[in-house]
């Protein structure tokens, strides 16, 4: 998203890159000018409550060298 010579590569929470949060944060560099990248690295977002187990749960079962993969693409996209 977003046009211009700048970049931004954001990485997103346990919450991925689809929260709204992510995305006002990436439209407001946008709107500066940056050309924002947002990919999703998590295998599987967080989608739960605030609850620390829980959350701790889904980072465990996250495939770290499958993120790990996807970011190494990313990276040479850009």
């Amino acid at each position: 998203m977003g046009k211009g010579d700048k970049a931004l590569l954001m990485v997103s929470d346990i919450f991925g890159s689809k929260s709204s949060r992510h995305r006002q944060v990436a439209d407001a560099f946008a709107a500066l000018g940056y050309h924002v990248f947002l990919p999703e690295l998590l295998i599987t977002p967080y989608e739960g409550s605030l609850n620390f187990p829980a959350i701790m749960d889904n980072i465990k079962g996250q495939n770290f060298e499958l993120m790990k993969d996807k970011f190494e693409k990313v990276l040479k996209l850009l």
